[in-house]
């Protein structure tokens, strides 16, 4: 079987090898247009396909077997309307592959929006939502923006908008409840400072209250009237400890930071 014989049988039932063949063809014999515009034919015939890429392949292959045919032949009338026939035949083709691709894109738009607002609802039914504000994430980044419709516009954006009030309304409820557990860390360090002089002057004791209640918290993460209570905490304490003891509140104090 030679080779054009072999590109024929293949042609209706594997394309993909069919044009690998075609493209050998005229690789090999540039001058043969009959050819040419044969494997100019096949190629325009497969543009519409279920895949994307396949479809962006065969109308590339398309313009750069016209280019070539364009190229090769003697530029008459006859030859000028063949080229500008299959130049428009082309483009009718690829628009089919633009709708196409758009209507999928919409389809999967919509299915993708959907699974978001699944998500959304299961947000106020969680304690712990970072794994669904993660799968929205997830979703989203998969969404081709740029063919939203006006009405998934809508619905995305009201998405968003609940998801954006979500995360201010938790974030100022574990804003809230850590100043109220800091503000019970440093009374409780107080009162238990004063309630036994041993921490005064006992090294392990006083490091372990200090770690325990006052370095549990970052300081400047707190609202700031419950600053300037551990800063007042802080100091009433330091004041009150053996001198050399001070350097030890000093230094856990700076070493709880780090970590």
């Amino acid at each position: 079987m030679n080779a054009k014989d072999l590109f024929n049988s293949l042609s209706e039932s594997a394309p993909e090898r069919a044009q690998i063949v075609g493209r050998n063809i005229l690789s090999q014999n540039p001058s043969d247009l009959t050819f040419a515009e044969i494997y100019l034919k096949f190629c325009i015939k497969n543009i519409v396909s279920s895949s994307k890429d396949v479809s962006d392949f065969f109308i590339n292959e398309s313009e750069r077997t016209l280019q070539h045919i364009s190229n090769t032949c003697d530029m008459t009338e006859e030859n000028l309307q063949k080229i500008d026939y299959y130049s428009s035949l082309i483009n009718e083709q690829e628009n089919i592959v633009l709708e196409n691709h758009n209507s999928y894109v919409v389809k999967s738009n919509q299915e993708l929006i959907s699974n978001i607002e699944k998500e959304v609802d299961n947000l106020y039914r969680v304690n712990d939502d970072k794994p669904i504000l993660l799968k929205i994430e997830q979703l989203d980044s998969q969404l081709i923006k740029e063919l939203l419709s006006d009405e998934q516009k809508n619905t995305y954006n009201s998405l968003v908008s609940k998801i954006a009030d979500h995360v201010s309304s938790e974030t100022k409820k574990k804003t809230r409840k850590n100043n109220i557990d800091a503000l019970a860390s440093f009374n409780s360090a107080l009162d238990t400072f004063n309630s036994d002089k041993i921490y005064k002057k006992d090294k392990d004791k006083l490091e372990g209250l200090v770690k325990k209640h006052l370095c549990k918290y970052d300081v400047n993460t707190l609202d700031s009237e419950v600053a300037m209570y551990y800063n007042y905490v802080y100091n009433y304490i330091f004041t009150k400890v053996k001198d050399e003891l001070k350097f030890t509140m000093i230094e856990c104090t700076v070493n709880e930071k780090k970590r």
